[in-house]
């Protein structure tokens, strides 16, 4: 009687939990060990043709007055030439500078200019109207738009300062200054640590100023293939350049042009106590269906607000 109790509760037992065999859950597929990218190597990635230095470029006189040094400069990025001559979509990035009470004489170009004051005050102007620099603005100059810049009496003025053909988007058809200090983040901790401010989206031009928190490394990261994305060191505390398996010291006036080879991993590393920033700009590959609809997030109105509150007025030089 004991061993017929016995052996109807284990029947019991097995008649609960036992599950039909179409309802089992299979064990969860072991999940891949994460591995690390191809190194140099084996991309055939040479470092140094990826990355312009203004201190080992040549001086060149710009308006009669303003020197630069070169930092990137058009080449292909599948051949070899000179360090930073790797630019396919935009012409060059320069380091500008112009001593106290200097100007320049009034200038064109057929390229469209971003550029960024790093130092020192100064002025804009267009023969009519005159915006006032310093550290922080930006600007944007259309193609073939008459300009000129000065530097205050008391202190010289450095500019970060891109060159490239006009968008397909038109752009702007009118100079526009802009003061990044009321801008607000638009990107907020990207690529782990990367908080940036657009100043010209709006006119479709993909440039961005990057800051990073003190002793922080951004996530190293790949793009598409062809994507021609760059960055240029405004601050000049220490930081590390990552270029797919090996780093570089990366020095103020410093670019590095992303290899567009879609394999290549790069990532920023700020070892300092200091906040720093980067000059970024970027040209994307078209989409292969152009005219399917790309998800777009819903504006946010303050951002709408700062943008237009940064803007710096214009002043007539007829009042002046």
């Amino acid at each position: 009687m004991r061993y017929r109790h016995f052996i109807l509760i284990a029947a019991s037992l097995l008649t609960t939990v036992a599950v039909p065999a179409s309802s089992q859950v299979s064990a969860p597929a072991t999940p891949p060990v994460p591995r690390e990218t191809e190194p140099n190597d084996v991309t055939g990635v040479a470092v140094g043709r990826f990355v312009g230095d203004a201190a080992l470029s040549p001086p060149r006189m710009v308006g009669n007055a303003m020197l630069t040094r070169a930092i990137l400069t058009q080449g292909d990025p599948a051949q070899p030439g000179a360090p930073g001559a790797v630019l396919v979509h935009k012409t060059e990035v320069v380091a500008a500078s112009l001593q106290a009470g200097e100007a320049t004489s009034m200038m064109q170009r057929p390229d469209q200019l971003v550029a960024y004051v790093r130092f020192g005050t100064g002025r804009l102007d267009d023969g009519e109207t005159s915006w006032d620099l310093k550290p922080g603005v930006t600007f944007f100059i259309p193609a073939n738009a008459a300009h000129r810049l000065s530097a205050s009496e008391d202190t010289p003025m450095e500019l970060t300062i891109l060159a490239g053909p006009p968008t397909e988007a038109g752009s702007a058809s009118s100079v526009l200054v802009r003061d990044t200090a009321k801008m607000l983040y638009v990107e907020q901790g990207a690529h782990w640590t990367n908080y940036s401010k657009a100043p010209f989206r709006d006119i479709g031009e993909r440039v961005l100023f990057v800051y990073m928190a003190p002793m922080t490394v951004a996530g190293a990261h790949a793009h598409v293939p062809g994507t021609e994305e760059a960055w240029v060191k405004i601050t000049d505390a220490p930081a590390l350049l990552q270029v797919g398996s090996e780093i570089r010291q990366w020095r103020k006036d410093q670019g590095l042009v992303i290899p567009p080879n879609g394999r290549t991993i790069h990532a920023a590393i700020n070892y300092s106590d200091q906040r720093q920033l980067w000059f970024y700009f970027s040209t994307f590959p078209r989409p292969a269906n152009p005219s399917a609809p790309r998800p777009q997030a819903a504006p946010d109105p303050a951002f709408a607000a700062a943008l237009e509150e940064s803007n710096v007025q214009g002043v007539s030089l007829r009042r002046r």
